[in-house]
């Protein structure tokens, strides 16, 4: 398992990679409204991969995936709250996220 710091600082800059990415695809549909799109799914892929594997996350609920694509990087996190042993817990920030996923 990687320490804190080192897990929050890859989880903002694959966030930052993410906006950069809709960023790019919001630039070229403005350019050619008929264009398909941008999306670097093998890359999200590799990078939800990597940190899962070092976070010991691959249990069937992997909550690096749910935190980045459900919570839109925790932006959504006071809408849906993750119940666990009787507590609600608000995975809005990678801090809250390390935290949580430290419990199991």
């Amino acid at each position: 398992m990687i320490d804190k710091e080192t897990f929050c600082k890859y989880m903002r800059e694959w966030e930052s990679l993410e906006a950069d990415t809709k960023n790019a695809h919001e630039a070229l549909k403005k350019l050619d409204p008929d264009f398909g799109g941008l999306y670097l799914g093998r890359h999200s892929s590799l990078i939800s991969n990597l940190l899962s594997d070092l976070m010991n996350d691959n249990h069937k609920d992997s909550w690096i995936s749910y935190y980045v694509y459900e919570l839109d990087f925790g932006k959504k996190a006071n809408e849906y709250k993750v119940g666990f042993e009787g507590r609600d817990y608000v995975l809005d920030t990678p801090e809250a996220l390390y935290d949580f996923i430290k419990l199991f």
